[in-house]
């Protein structure tokens, strides 16, 4: 498949990056920290929707920040999640995707989100996908492991993120066509537009299975 919308990442790609998570992992749990504790320091009970960095993780054109609130899916063991931007300009944001963590800061969910959600800058998908393949905020004055395990699990789980991206416009498309809701951006009603489970145990594995 050509174009943005069929980028593609190796499997090779993919394990160093199963890798690289794995050992941001192992190197905080030495530590006796996790990304969580790192992200959120002493803050036990966290407001809703509070962001941590408080003012966001910015480098090279892209934002992250990690918050919870009450409404979130609990049956996928949700912690929080991660929001990754693309913010080519100050203020001009772009959602790329969501990733959501369980207690111990590890996967759980990646999702999408309408455009109401965070007053963003509306991109199609083949344009989502090819900021998200180049997210890096290293530059940023956060931690430098939190911003290694967002690109590895970027990379770990493109397969997936890239299904949901473009279902997500496919199924706005259908919408659309139905005509029984117009402005589906800023529909309230309308909040998640698609999701898929994450594991990194069963990725590893599905990793391991393809190569063997």
């Amino acid at each position: 498949m050509g174009g943005p919308a069929g980028i593609s990442i190796s499997q090779q790609e993919r394990r160093a990056a199963a890798a690289g998570l794995m050992q941001v992992v192992q190197q905080l749990a030495e530590q006796g920290e996790s990304i969580l504790s790192v992200l959120m320091g002493a803050c036990a009970q966290p407001r809703e929707y509070q962001h941590f960095p408080a003012d966001d993780a910015r480098g090279k054109g892209y934002r992250y920040f990690y918050h919870g609130h009450a409404d979130m899916p609990r049956h996928w063991g949700e912690h929080g999640h991660f929001h990754l931007f693309a913010e080519p300009d100050p203020g001009r944001l772009t959602h790329l995707v969501g990733l959501s963590v369980d207690a111990r800061g590890m996967p759980v969910r990646a999702f999408t989100t309408n455009r109401w959600v965070t007053d963003e800058q509306w991109a199609p998908a083949d344009q989502v996908l090819a900021r998200l393949r180049q997210f890096d905020t290293r530059a940023s004055q956060a931690s430098p492991l939190v911003s290694r395990w967002l690109q590895c699990a970027v990379i770990l789980f493109w397969p997936r993120l890239r299904r949901i991206i473009a279902a997500r416009d496919t199924r706005l498309a259908a919408m659309a066509a139905g005509g029984s809701r117009p402005n589906l951006l800023e529909d309230r009603r309308m909040h998640v537009l698609t999701a898929t489970r994450l594991s990194l145990a069963d990725e590893v594995l599905d990793l391991d299975a393809q190569a063997a």
